[in-house]
This record gives structure tokens, sequence and C-alpha cells, in this order.
């Protein structure tokens, strides 16, 4: 495989970066994100017509006088949908969910209109479970922080931290242009990101370290590319070999939810296979600009 001079193409990655990155920004101002009733307050009703082989876009078209999102649930002969609309508190709820079951009942006949089941989500709820995302995402980062701290210097700590909030915006800006449900499917899905894309900012950590050790009076430059070099293979293989998995998941199980953790966690794999190739170890060094400031003190001596 050809040499990659990663540290040449910072220019380039920085570019691309920062492309992602304002398209999302711009698409989040303008339109803001999709966010589930996990987030909303809001219900949520399972509905089976029956009827075989109903389309979604009969549904859709039956409650075209109502704010609701509509999802298929099993296969298309099961005519079964999960209806999510908007509804402040109990009161609200009870006259949503009629509102639907008449909307759909003057279509498809009162008869062949089957609630099997409602949830309702309150604005008290939605709230405190916004707050335990937050919570949950900053507790993983501090803790990533504290262990690349320990393991290796301070500057590996900041450059993988800045690698995974990195990861994090441009995954959000894929959801927020795509217009891709905020639930905490994908909060689960984007904890999984960090999580994955650590472990091979790490790899990659480990080698440049090794390499300084070892490189003689190689400059940084060249030793940052002759680590990614020695790294990318397993970064790759280990990658696909994930989506080998994620992927088909995301086919052959019918469940939506579990379809969009799976395009969710696909689209960050291949963000995170984009920043531990190019962009961790180029934040790295442009934090240390020298082989010393990334070795502990112990260890600098063998370096001179």
């Amino acid at each position: 495989m050809k040499s990659i001079k990663v540290v040449a193409l910072r220019k380039f990655v920085l570019c691309i970066s920062s492309v992602l990155l304002l398209l999302g920004i711009s698409f989040f101002v303008f339109r803001g994100f999709n966010l589930g009733i996990d987030f909303e307050s809001g219900v949520s009703d399972t509905i089976r017509i029956g009827r075989s082989g109903v389309r979604i876009e009969e549904i859709r078209s039956a409650l075209s006088d109502i704010s609701a999102r509509v999802q298929r649930q099993g296969q298309e002969s099961d005519s079964t949908f999960i209806i999510r609309t908007f509804a402040a508190d109990d009161d609200e709820k009870t006259s949503r969910e009629g509102q639907i079951v008449s909307a759909l009942g003057n279509v498809f006949g009162e008869s062949n209109v089957q609630v099997i089941s409602s949830s309702f989500i309150g604005a008290k709820f939605s709230s405190s479970l916004i707050t335990t995302s937050l919570v949950a995402i900053a507790v993983a980062l501090i803790g990533i922080l504290v262990y690349i701290w320990l393991r290796f210097q301070f500057s590996f700590s900041i450059a993988s931290i800045l690698t995974l909030i990195h990861d994090v915006m441009i995954l959000l800006s894929f959801i927020v242009v795509f217009r891709i449900e905020i639930s905490s499917i994908t909060i689960a899905a984007i904890l999984t990101i960090i999580g994955y894309s650590i472990n091979n900012t790490i790899v990659i950590f480990d080698r440049i370290k090794e390499n300084i050790k070892a490189g003689g009076s190689k400059d940084l430059d060249a030793i940052v590319d002759l680590s990614i070099n020695q790294s990318i293979t397993r970064t790759l293989f280990s990658s696909l070999t994930t989506l080998a998995v994620v992927i088909p998941m995301g086919i052959i199980v019918l469940n939506n939810d579990i379809r969009m953790f799976s395009l969710v966690l696909s689209v960050g794999i291949c963000i995170g296979i984009y920043s531990s190739t190019f962009v961790c170890a180029n934040i790295l060094r442009a934090l240390s600009l020298s082989k010393k400031r990334l070795l502990d003190p112990m260890t600098i001596a063998e370096v001179k």
C-alpha cells in the first residue's frame, strides 16, 4: 500500500471538516433537530389496520390534517404503524388519540382500526432525559480525558477529546441534514461511536509514542506519517468487520429503531475511519511541536 502523507494533507483535511461542520450548523440554525417524543412531550400509538397491504402513504394522507409522524412497524402485509404526535398533558393525549382513530376510521372503517399500544411522555420527563443524555456524553468525555492523560500525556488527551468532539459534531451534522429523528436510540448510537472511535485513536497514539522512542533523528511529521500508515490496515479491518455486521442488521431487522441505530452507527464508523486516519494525529501534531512534548519525563532521555 502506498504511503499516505497525512501531515501534508492537513490543510485539505481542515477544509473538508470545516465544510461538513458549517453545513450541519447551517441546517441546525434554519431547521433545528428532528426531536423524537423522547425529547418532546407527546404520544406514540401503535395502530393496526385490519386490511392487508396498507401503504404508509395512505396513513399519512388520512392524517394530513393532524401534525403526526408515521412509521411502519413490521412487514407491509402486517399493516401496523407507529404514529407519534405532540401532546402536552393527559387530556390532550386522549384528544389526540381520538383524532387519529377517527381520521383513520373515516378512511379504513372504524372496525378496522385497532390501537395495539399507547405511550405518553410528559414535558418533565423529556426535559430530564435531555439532561441525562448530555451528562452521559460529558461523563464519557471526561473519563476518556483522564484515562489518556494517565496513559500518555496531556497533549494526547486534549487531542483525543477534540477528535471525539469533531466526530460527534459531524455525526450530528449528518443527523440534522437528513432529518433523522433524535431519540434515546440515537443517543445510544452516539455513545457507542465515542467508545469505538477512541479505541482506534488510542492505537494510533500508542504507535506514535513507540515510534518517537525508536525514531532516532526522524522529525515529528515523518513519525506521525509512519505511525498512521502502520495502523491504517488495522483501522480499516476492524471498522469494515463491524460494518459487515451493522449494515445487514439494519437491512434484515424490520424494527425502525434498530434500522436508525444501524444507520447512525454505520455513518459514525465511517467518520471514525476518517478522523482516526487524518484528524487525530494532525491535532496532536498541532498541539505538540516537538517530540519531547509527547513523552513523559522518564523517557525523554531515551530520545536524546
